[in-house]
């Protein structure tokens, strides 16, 4: 039986990439706070992440709001342009 489908919300997409640090930023169209889960979607790439930092400016912040952009630490990769959805 196949799995039911999770319903995910677009809440931006990846504006910038620090490949060697595992950094991406992302330019926000809906709010996202640590702990918050994200699925990473480009043509070549499908990745989950759970967020666990955020940061405004080089410092670090527990949420962030529409238009905000923020960088995070991702595990995975993503590039430039994939869109980001919450979970």
């Amino acid at each position: 039986m196949p799995k039911p489908k999770t319903e995910e919300n677009l809440v931006g997409k990846v504006s910038h990439l620090y490949r060697k640090i595992g950094v991406v930023i992302v330019k926000l169209t809906e709010s996202v706070s640590v702990g918050d889960t994200l699925h990473f979607k480009g043509n070549e790439r499908d990745v989950e992440e759970k967020i666990s930092s955020l940061q405004i400016n080089h410092k670090d912040v527990s949420s962030a709001e529409k238009g905000d952009e923020v960088g995070m630490k991702i595990s995975g990769h993503a590039c430039e342009g994939d869109k980001v959805y919450k979970k």
